[in-house]
């Protein structure tokens, strides 16, 4: 675990460093491009039982799809943007005022980045956006979060020996570092969470006039037309809604339907035609056993709050009159 200390100490380490090659050349660039590249799929396995351990059970092909060879194809795209992302755009002068003078636009890097990552797509969003940060010539300082730690181990050891940590560093540790973590003078700050926490994050970062990305989670509708409450819709939207189990920003979490088939009757009948997602409370708290569930209900707060939401569950009660098994709003 990093103590409040050394990460200041590393953020200290990584603004003096930056300091010193303020732009780097597109080689560089490319070439931490390509170390972090290798890192991820050449420690595919262990990423894969970093998963597993810290979500009980992780499909093989979703950690591929998403953690691994999504963020390494992003790692090359960006690559390969190089040399337009960083080319001087041309600006219009004023003769008149500017005479033959030229102007135009250049990309610069901005400097040391912290990125605040949630525990639902460890690699995703903690590897992942360093195909941008490290095209733009910047420093990053990355903090994964406390509730998946043998990811987080796995993500330091791989990049600590793909490149120096005096240009990509991870700081695994508890809500403590997390709270002091954007109250550093960051260049910019990425945070990736809920909108609770990303209030604090905004005002920690105002103190300093941090610029800020925040890429929040919320309560997304699945929007229906008349015609398209049918089983093959329905179907779409719950396989959807499946992905890590809700857990992701754009799982929908409610339906909107036009007037009359948004009847709930007219609804539960097509998502109860689900079979496959037909179940009990009971059985969903041991999907961990699973080899094809993401669970995150091995952790002790994600089952005390997966039992609240079964024990007063809309769709359970809506369920229950109609002879139903049990169909768990996640």
């Amino acid at each position: 675990m990093t103590t409040i200390a050394e990460l200041k100490a590393l953020f200290e380490r990584q603004k003096a460093a930056f300091a010193a090659n303020p732009n780097p050349s597109l080689k560089q660039r490319a070439e931490r491009l390509d170390a972090i590249t290798g890192a991820v799929v050449s420690n595919r396995e262990r990423i894969h039982e970093a998963l597993r351990e810290d979500f009980s059970a992780h499909p093989g092909a979703q950690a591929d799809f998403v953690e691994i060879f999504g963020v390494a194809g992003r790692l090359q795209f960006a690559k390969s943007m190089l040399e337009e992302w960083t080319r001087s755009d041309p600006r219009d002068l004023d003769p008149a005022m500017y005479g033959a003078s030229r102007a135009f636009v250049t990309p610069q890097p901005k400097g040391v980045i912290g990125n605040m990552v949630p525990w639902n797509f460890p690699f995703d969003i903690g590897i992942g956006p360093l195909a941008e940060m490290l095209a733009g010539g910047n420093s990053v300082i990355i903090k994964p979060s406390d509730m998946t730690p043998a990811c987080s181990a796995v993500m330091k050891d791989i990049l600590l020996a793909a490149i120096d940590k005096d240009i990509v560093a991870v700081v695994p540790g508890n809500i403590d570092l997390a709270k002091a973590f954007p109250t550093l003078p960051w260049d910019h700050l990425m945070y990736t969470g809920n909108p609770d926490v990303a209030r604090s994050v905004a005002v920690a970062a105002a103190q300093n006039l941090v610029p800020l990305t925040l890429e929040l989670g919320g309560k997304c509708p699945a929007l229906f037309t008349e015609s398209s409450v049918t089983r093959e819709d329905v179907s779409s939207v719950l396989r959807t809604k499946m992905i890590k189990n809700g857990q992701m920003c754009v799982a929908p979490d409610y339906v909107l339907a036009p007037a009359p088939r948004s009847a709930p009757s007219s609804i539960m009948r097509a998502l109860l035609s689900q079979k496959p997602l037909r179940t009990t409370p009971s059985a969903i708290m041991s999907r961990a056993s699973s080899p094809t569930a993401i669970s995150p209900a091995s952790k002790a707060c994600w089952k005390a709050r997966l039992r609240v939401v079964l024990k007063s569950s809309r769709w359970v009660k809506t369920a229950r009159p109609m002879a139903a098994e049990c169909l768990c709003d996640w």
